[in-house]
Parts: structure tokens; sequence; C-alpha cells
């Protein structure tokens, strides 16, 4: 029975044919009965067509290995623009410190030193506190910017006046902690702390050169895209390509 029919038959008009009240309670029982059939082949035709939506197992695994392709092409870009990021992150924080340092003690008309320091989260009190370090030749243990009044190179923190040594907290202009993983910012010469005089400068003794490094120096990584930072006596810098030399470049 078609749609059509159907609902002139159900819709409780009389038939021309036969107006008879029999025919009509009869004709109402067959519609009835033909329209819970009608509605139920509707439910089953909307479940099957529900059911076939979405994707298969086989196009679920090619989405997937797709994405598995990709992933694995990218990787490397993705370790090598992190590396590349964090050398320039270091250098470009090695040399604004080093501005910053030579700014102040020509804006405070004062001595600035700047030293490696493995113990910038040591607490202040007393005079104890963040401290210039004896040894080795890795900045990237982190490093500290002080005031240094009495333009003493022995001082190795900031002093609250020139003849008590307790540890002055407002003489620590920077405290800069070091970036973990496998980079060095080597100085040539060992050279540990700068310091810089009234005009910012620092003599020609303080001039060196501060190779940046990953890994090691003949590393791929390394030889791609690390650089070395020049310092000259008038404490200012400047960076050159990896394997060159400030002298010869």
């Amino acid at each position: 029975m078609t749609s059509r029919r159907w609902w002139m038959r159900c819709g409780g008009r009389l038939s021309a044919s036969n107006p008879t009240n029999g025919y009509i309670a009869h004709d109402r029982r067959t519609c009835n009965s033909t329209a819970k059939r009608h509605n139920l082949r509707m439910i089953v035709t909307r479940t099957s067509h529900s059911r076939s939506t979405g994707f298969t197992l086989i196009e679920l695994m090619v989405t997937v290995a797709i994405i598995a392709i990709l992933g694995a092409l990218a990787a490397p870009s993705m370790v090598d623009y992190g590396i590349r990021n964090t050398l320039r992150t270091i250098g470009n924080d090695f040399s604004g410190s080093v501005q910053r340092a030579r700014n102040e003690a020509i804006g405070k008309n004062t001595c600035v030193t700047m030293c490696m320091s493995s113990s910038v989260d040591t607490a202040i009190s007393g005079t104890s506190g963040p401290k210039c370090s004896t040894s080795g030749q890795d900045w990237q243990m982190g490093w500290i910017v002080f005031l240094n009044e009495a333009c003493n190179t022995s001082w190795t923190y900031p002093h609250t006046s020139l003849t008590d040594s307790a540890y002055d907290s407002a003489g620590l202009i920077i405290s800069k902690r070091a970036v973990t993983g496998e980079y060095y910012l080597n100085a040539l010469a060992s050279k540990r702390r700068l310091d810089f005089n009234a005009r910012g400068a620092q003599g020609l003794a303080g001039a060196d050169e501060f190779d940046l490094v990953y890994r090691a120096s003949n590393d791929p990584k390394n030889l791609k895209y690390s650089f070395n930072i020049c310092l000259d006596a008038l404490g200012r810098t400047r960076t050159i390509p990896n394997g060159t030399s400030c002298s010869a470049y």
C-alpha cells in the first residue's frame, strides 16, 4: 500500500463506493494494522541506515598508519628545532646579561661584576646566597650579576657596604639558572668572572671567546647549529659562526 493510498484510507473519510459504517470500522481496523507495519518498517530502515555510518576498521587502521608516518617524518625536524632554539636562547641570555651588567655600571657609575655561579638557588641569609664559582669554565652552570661598589675583584657576592660583608640582596641584579640538557658555554680562556668599571669597560684582560656547544664540538648537530660569542675589551659582544675564532673573524 503506498503512502498516498494509506493516507486516503486512514484519514477518516467515507468511501464513495461503499459508505457504510461497517466498512468504515473494518477499514479503520485494517488501517491501524497497516500503520503499525508501516511504522515498524520505517524504524528498521532508519536503524539500518544509522548503523552503516562511521568508519570501518580498515579505514581507521589506514588513518592511524598515515598519522604515524607523518609523525616519524616530522620528529627529526622538531628535535633540530629544539636544539637550535635552546642554543639561541642561551646565547641571547648570556649576551643580554653582559649588556645589562655594562649598562648598570655606566648608569650607577660604579663597578659591576658578572660571574659563573653554581649556587643561584641558595637562600640569602647573613653572608650566604648566590656566589661566584671558583672553578670550572662552563658558564652554562648559571651566572649572577651584582653591584661591586668596592671594585674589588675578590668579591664573590654583593656586600651591604664597603666594610660590611653581609649579603646585600638589593645589589644582586641577575641570577641566571642553568638550562638542562647537554649544552655548554665554555670560556676559551677559562674566564670565570667579568668586571665592568664605571665606563662599562673591562680592559684588554677581560676580552674572551665563549663557545656554545651541544654535546661535543664534533657532534653533527653542534656543527650545524652552534655559534661562538666574542667579548671585547669595551664589554661589547658579537656572534660568529662555529669553528671560527674571534681574532680571525
